[in-house]
């Protein structure tokens, strides 16, 4: 077994667990990979659905309005932090990413 193989193999049970349990927020520190496989599946469907593509997210301005739909659907649909959201979507500081969401 490479080093390698216990991250990937630990990414795809929690990539699993969450498909199987989507509306679930894990507790506790080793859960916290369970979370991001979730906040990372909102994150692909909502590029998906925009039509971006992993290179638009540093191209693109930090606040395209793409991304805020992203933060919004995030912070509405789970506990995530706005560190994560704004190093995710290279969205710049975390008191920008809490800006862009509460503006409307």
């Amino acid at each position: 077994m490479t080093p390698y193989a216990a991250p990937t193999a630990k990414r795809e049970l929690a990539e699993e667990l969450v498909k199987a349990n989507p509306l679930v927020e894990w507790d506790g520190a080793d859960q916290r990979s369970l979370n991001e496989a979730r906040w990372e599946n909102i994150v692909r469907e909502e590029m998906t659905r925009s039509g971006k593509a992993e290179c638009d997210i540093d191209q693109d301005l930090k606040g395209a309005p793409w991304k805020v739909a992203i933060a919004k659907r995030l912070r509405r649909e789970t506990t995530v932090g706005n560190p994560w959201i704004a190093e995710r979507l290279s969205m710049g500081h975390r008191n920008h990413v809490s800006l862009l969401v509460n503006r409307e």
